[in-house]
């Protein structure tokens, strides 16, 4: 199958990505069986792509086409930071295990080297799933090293057939609700940004994330404490074809860790997903973040997968 590759340039690539990323989640989880590889969640691209003004599509997003279709094959992700860069490729699982599957494995890394090298990036890394067994042969095959320095993910899931939702109550004066107006958005990233500091999330971000598809607003969950403020949080994403909700980010301000209040901003997220027709939730974390493992699992995930990190030339 001959195939053609470009960058990102338009809105409407976007879209496309989006509807690719749910179909090709449909594809694999319809075939059965075990192990199947994982595909980002259609709320994974839009956080990504949203989330802040730094990243730029057009120069990060690669698509693989077919060159007499022009159907999506697959996308690149290019992501940078100082001095460290991260790949990613997701391919549609018709042409996953083939030759032409391989080939463009191989052209991604590649492109990502060059421009990881004009941008002076030294270090280099891409992620797979322990459950996707040809990709991690293919990134061996092209000099990437599983990094067992690295922390790496671990994806859970919730089927909500699979137990009744937990009990999540409040101290009086305490409140989980989705966020208000114009007037709540600031405090909205400041506690994002005391979260996860330092943080790329601004305001105008922000802003124009609430206005990408399939974001929710009902969905931009924050716990609210008797003064008003904001001390935990989840924006919920929701795949409507596939009826899977997914938990990005997740956070609580240091001062109210361990106190049962993201429990309860995850219950309630639980809550309306179950009432839009979910059939499951996800979410993932670090390997050594200890206490959300745990959270996670006291509302009812379970491990599905580990995700680990590869880096070019590691051992060189």
């Amino acid at each position: 199958m001959p195939f053609t590759t470009r960058m990102y340039a338009r809105i409407d690539d976007r879209d496309r990505i989006t509807r690719f990323l749910a179909e090709a989640t449909e594809a694999t989880e319809a075939g059965g069986g075990e192990p199947r590889p994982g595909y980002w969640h259609p709320g994974d691209l839009i956080w990504g792509m949203h989330q802040n003004t730094v990243f730029d599509p057009k120069s990060s997003l690669r698509l693989w086409e077919d060159a007499t279709t022009g159907a999506l094959l697959g996308i690149t992700w290019l992501e940078t930071y100082a001095a460290a860069g991260e790949v990613e490729t997701q391919l549609a699982p018709a042409i996953r295990a083939t030759p032409e599957g391989a080939a463009i494995i191989a052209q991604a890394l590649a492109w990502a080297r060059r421009a990881a090298a004009r941008r002076q990036i030294t270090s280099l890394w891409t992620r797979a799933r322990d459950a996707d067994a040809w990709q991690v042969a293919l990134l061996a095959a092209n000099g990437f090293a599983r990094d067992d320095q690295h922390n790496h993910y671990i994806h859970f899931r919730r089927p909500f057939d699979a137990a009744p939702l937990p009990a999540a109550p409040l101290l009086e004066g305490f409140s989980v609700r989705a966020v208000g107006g114009l007037d709540e958005w600031q405090r909205r990233v400041d506690l994002h940004r005391t979260v996860y500091h330092p943080s790329r999330v601004t305001l105008k971000a922000y802003r124009r994330l609430r206005a990408a598809p399939i974001y929710r607003p009902e969905l931009d969950l924050v716990a609210v404490a008797p003064d008003g403020a904001f001390i935990s949080y989840c924006i919920l994403w929701y795949d409507e074809r596939n009826r899977v909700g997914e938990y990005e980010p997740v956070g609580a301000h240091p001062d109210w860790r361990r106190q049962r209040i993201t429990r309860a901003v995850l219950v309630e997220g639980l809550r309306r997903l179950r009432a839009l027709g979910a059939e499951r939730a996800i979410v993932l974390t670090a390997s050594d973040n200890t206490p959300a493992i745990r959270l996670y699992e006291s509302v009812g995930f379970v491990l599905h997968d580990h995700e680990r990190y590869y880096r070019d030339g590691a051992g060189d």
